[in-house]
């Protein structure tokens, strides 16, 4: 009984079809040309890549995995393998295969059995695309007719490329191309023949051959796929036998997006929406980035090596913090470009997928200080000026000293790199908190500053991109140059669709490229004398400033060489008090000095920073400000370097410490 109804059902195809061919030449326009265009215009969906400075994939955006290829660059083998398994005359027919259904049939009959089925590439097509899962007669006969009409309009090499990336392959992947990535972890073009095979014996039941859960089922059927290739031509028996032996060794699936800089995929994905104004998963773009893989690797390394000091930190003031997690986080960018060359927004990304490097605003302690100082230089203080340090209150605002060192003197600039709050304070106060502020915007601080005198020593919450925007301009000569990390957005085809300004065309002139260098001189003492003097080793070509915000809530490094400006913050998500034994220049500063040592490549070359050739550079005593042969380089605008030799407070100083000996 059974078999008269398998014979039954090939005669109703046969009907169907010549049916179909008699109302297609009846009426071939009018029937169903609106689903027929639905297919013409179609394009198969395709992963939107993100891609490194080198062009090099680093992420994919999709809500179904597909890889688009094109079919002139689909392998010739796996043309022939599905052609020889799925449909043999596929070249051939007008859209349905009398002899596949005659032969079906004589099978039937002969043998009892179908070996081949009789439904076309063409007819999968169609009722993969435009109709119902159901079976009946009448959705065959459309199914048939509609290929008919579909071959009258499409070119096989079209409707053969629209069959391979369309259709579900298993482990979550569509089309040849995800497949080739899901189960072997390369390219299409780059697998050899028997893994081709494989693929192609997916079409007929991706889940029955789904070689990750039946791989016993899988080789059969690979091995049908080369057998079939040899009865059709495409394979010598001797290759045959030569390749059914070669081992599959399929590969595990992780995503590209976990693998190398998961924060950053996910900001890039962020900005592209932002940009175009749609979502583009799937949309098959090619998103060129600024990431440099090996600068990425070198800052995950570095923050990865300091796990030991964050355990041991968590450990100690595990009551205070409550069990709260480190976390550290950095970008490092090109300064001349602003193009991002690494982020890290977190220590573990499957740990915490929130991106501080993006979204967190934290108090930059003294890093701010170069904001006032800068200010300061440009309304025409200079490096050897006096200040007195001693204990300040402004608006019941009472800031201490780390040292408490009061009731002494020094010099702007020693000010500067001992990172001195009261001197900063009342300096601050003379400029004027709103004109700090301004200057502060100039710079690239975009988070909204509070208009009090903690904001003078780093009170207002910043995030790290500001810290990049202000310590790039000061390397980048006075000029400010935002960050980017998306160069140009391309559809698959090449065409673009959005591409950034040339540089010249993004400069903003803060400060003059003097007073930049000014600047610079003054981060460069800070390694050399100051709080940062663990550095003092590169201070020939890297400097930067440490900041440490209240009890060390927030630990900072900020500094550049020639090249990157790279940012690191160390601290906890809820705010938690890290204790005196924490800092700047022992968190983030081991971190800051790991990135730029093995990051920048003329840290072997002295003196890297040009100095202007109206900056004077004079040896001044770093406490009363006047020429000494043996005091510390200080640099001044052209007309303004201190003329005396001596100062009257260091033989005032001197007499008393003469005077307390002889008592």
């Amino acid at each position: 009984m059974v078999k008269i109804l398998k014979i039954l059902g090939v005669i109703s195809a046969i009907s169907m079809a010549i049916s179909g061919l008699y109302i297609y030449r009846l009426y071939p326009v009018s029937f169903s040309q609106e689903k027929i265009e639905k297919i013409a215009d179609f394009q198969p969906l395709d992963n939107t890549m993100i891609l490194d400075r080198n062009g090099k994939i680093i992420g994919e955006l999709f809500s179904k995995y597909h890889i688009f290829f094109p079919f002139s660059k689909i392998p010739r083998k796996l043309v022939e393998a599905i052609v020889a398994i799925e449909d043999r005359n596929f070249f051939y027919h007008s859209g349905i295969d009398m002899i596949a259904i005659l032969r079906a049939f004589f099978d039937l009959i002969e043998k009892q059995e179908i070996k081949q089925g009789a439904s076309t590439i063409t007819q999968q097509v169609i009722k993969n695309l435009l109709l119902t899962r159901k079976k009946s007669l009448h959705r065959k006969a459309q199914e048939i007719i509609l290929s008919l009409i579909l071959e009258s309009k499409l070119s096989k090499s079209k409707i053969f490329e629209i069959y391979v990336n369309a259709l579900f392959l298993g482990n979550g992947s569509y089309g040849v191309g995800a497949a080739a990535e899901r189960y072997f972890g390369r390219s299409l073009d780059k697998l050899e023949v028997h893994e081709l095979a494989l693929i192609a014996g997916l079409f007929q039941s991706p889940s029955r051959y789904d070689p990750t859960k039946r791989p016993k089922l899988a080789k059969q059927r690979q091995l049908q796929v080369l057998k079939a290739m040899v009865d059709s031509g495409y394979m010598s028996l001797d290759d045959f036998w030569l390749v059914q032996e070669r081992p599959l060794k399929f590969v595990e699936y992780h995503p590209r997006n976990e693998e190398v800089a998961p924060y950053f995929i996910d900001w890039i994905k962020k900005r592209s929406e932002k940009i175009l104004g749609y979502s583009i998963e799937n949309m098959g773009l090619r998103i060129h980035t600024t990431l440099d893989q090996e600068i990425q690797g070198i800052a995950k390394n570095a923050i990865y090596r300091s796990e030991s000091v964050f355990s041991h930190l968590e450990e100690e003031t595990h009551d205070s913090m409550k069990q709260a997690r480190i976390e550290a986080a950095a970008v490092i960018t090109h300064h001349y470009s602003g193009e991002i060359l690494a982020m890290i927004g977190g220590r573990d990304y499957k740990v915490s997928q929130f991106n501080r490097a993006v979204h967190s605003r934290r108090s930059p302690g003294s890093a701010f200080k170069p904001i006032v100082y800068s200010l300061a230089l440009q309304e025409g203080y200079r490096w050897s000026d006096l200040v007195y340090v001693s204990p300040v209150s402004m608006n019941n605002y009472r800031p201490k000293n780390n040292h408490q060192n009061y009731l002494s003197e020094t010099t702007l600039l020693g000010a500067f790199y001992k990172s001195l709050n009261t001197p900063t304070v009342e300096l601050g106060a003379r400029l004027g908190i709103d004109n700090v502020i301004n200057h502060a915007e100039k710079f690239g601080i975009l988070s909204s500053l509070k208009s009090e005198m903690g904001t003078f020593l780093g009170g207002s919450e910043v995030t790290i991109f500001d810290m990049v925007r202000t310590f790039s301009t000061i390397a980048n000569r006075g000029n400010r140059v935002d960050p980017i990390g998306i160069t140009k957005i391309t559809t698959r085809d090449g065409n673009v669709i959005f591409e950034i300004p040339p540089v010249k065309d993004r400069f903003h002139r803060v400060i003059s490229e003097e007073n930049a260098y000014l600047m610079l001189e003054g981060l460069r003492a800070t390694l050399n004398y100051g709080t940062a003097f663990k550095a003092r080793e590169m201070a020939s070509w890297a400097v930067g400033k440490t900041g440490t915000s209240n009890n060390a809530r927030d630990n900072w490094f900020c500094g550049f060489t020639d090249y990157i400006t790279a940012v690191i913050w160390v601290g906890t998500d809820n705010n938690s008090m890290l204790g005196r034994r924490a800092s700047g220049n022992k968190l983030a500063l081991p971190i800051w000095m790991e990135i730029v040592q093995q990051s920048t490549i003329r840290k072997f070359y002295p003196d890297v920073f040009d100095k202007p050739s109206r900056i004077e550079s004079v040896k001044i005593d770093p406490n009363f400000g006047h020429q000494r042969p043996d005091g510390i380089d200080m640099y001044f605008n052209p007309g303004t370097v201190p003329m005396k030799h001596y100062s009257d407070l260091e033989f005032v100083q001197d007499s008393m410490s003469y005077r307390r000996v002889i008592d």
